[in-house]
């Protein structure tokens, strides 16, 4: 946003020797009245978001725009820096970055998106083999799209059905395509396609058994069953438009029997998607404090706010709304905070989204 100063119009009368202090209500609320006889309206949403200085909160500070808590770190400036080389429309990245399984698997994946896997025709391209056609087939060409998919015995593999969830046999079904080829040129052993579909269930119901995976539908609902009857759970959510970048936040919070208590939401104003879910924790936290409830559990969706909201090193964040949640937190009461799956939070995401 800049210096206020660049935003206000030359004909304004305006007094530099005015305090941002003098600019605070008597409730620690803005006066926005005060702003609005000299900033456009757009620039009023931007300042909404930023909770007023208040004594009990710190004093304000510079902070490093380019990770979500504020705080410096080596990484966030790797990719502010590598961002202007970045293909966006390389999106397919994501795929590797995010697959739920076995490490060796990605690795494979991340190989195969470079074309680094030794097929026929690379290692003929390399000189290391006399023939780029497919060993199994006789296909002209063997590149990494015939033996993913293409081969007669990759697709006999794809036609079959699967019984476990796709984001991790995906990945374990094209490595085993890629084992069983090797095996078939190097040992002349040949799998059936469904001795391959087998041993990739087999690994992924192995995978998902020992990460607990197969817990995470029902987390959010045995921890309200296996906590105590004072304990209330706050389900918050914050969105921002993507049109016109305004953020509204919403929050529900229930006993340890689903039983409603309150739900609300909020227009923000302009900010980003993590300041929106920080405010909707900051907003439900207020609202559940001044109504006699001292031990939440919060819910978010977000794990970045999940993980910086634990650590409480990051106390003395820069990011205002951020640094006076953590002290709230960390002064008033009990609290726990838990990352929860999207369709565990439905109902906190569709009121801000109203």
């Amino acid at each position: 946003m800049g210096p206020l100063i660049s935003k206000i119009h030359p004909s304004a009368n305006l007094d530099l020797d005015c305090c941002v202090r003098e600019m605070v209500n008597s409730d620690d609320s803005w006066n926005l009245d005060l702003f609005r006889a000299w900033v456009p309206e757009v620039i009023i949403n931007r300042i909404v978001i930023i909770p007023p200085p208040h004594p009990n909160f710190g004093s304000d500070r510079i902070i490093w725009t380019q990770s979500a808590s504020g705080v410096f770190s080596v990484r966030s400036a790797y990719w502010y820096l590598k961002e202007n080389s970045w293909n966006p429309q390389e999106d397919y990245w994501k795929i590797v970055w995010k697959y739920r399984g076995p490490q060796r698997v990605r690795v494979f994946l991340w190989l195969a998106f470079n074309q680094k896997l030794l097929t026929n025709s690379e290692r003929a391209r390399r000189g290391i083999y006399h023939c780029s056609s497919c060993s199994i087939c006789g296909h002209d060409i063997e590149d990494l799209v015939h033996v993913l998919r293409d081969c007669p015995s990759a697709q006999d593999v794809w036609r079959l059905d699967y019984s476990l969830m796709w984001s991790c046999l995906f990945g374990l079904v094209t490595w085993r395509i890629w084992k069983n080829r090797n095996l078939f040129i190097f040992q002349h052993i040949s799998w059936t396609a469904t001795e391959v579909v087998k041993v990739s269930c087999c690994w992924g119901r192995h995978y998902t058994y020992h990460t607990g995976d197969h817990f995470k539908s029902k987390q959010g609902s045995s921890l309200m069953i296996n906590s105590a009857d004072n304990w209330v759970f706050l389900f918050t959510d914050g969105a921002v438009a993507r049109d016109s970048g305004y953020a509204a936040t919403g929050r529900v919070a229930q006993d340890r029997d689903g039983n409603w208590i309150v739900g609300f939401n909020r227009f923000l104003g302009m900010c980003s998607p993590f300041e929106a879910k920080v405010w909707a924790i900051l907003d439900g936290i207020l609202i559940l404090l001044n109504k006699g409830y001292k031990r939440i559990t919060i819910m978010t969706d977000n794990l970045e706010v999940a993980q910086i909201l634990s650590d409480m090193d990051l106390e003395d964040s820069g990011i205002t709304v951020l640094r006076r949640t953590l002290r709230i937190l960390h002064l008033e009461g009990e609290w726990r905070i838990k990352h929860i799956p999207r369709n565990q939070n439905l109902v906190a995401d569709r009121l801000a989204k109203l």
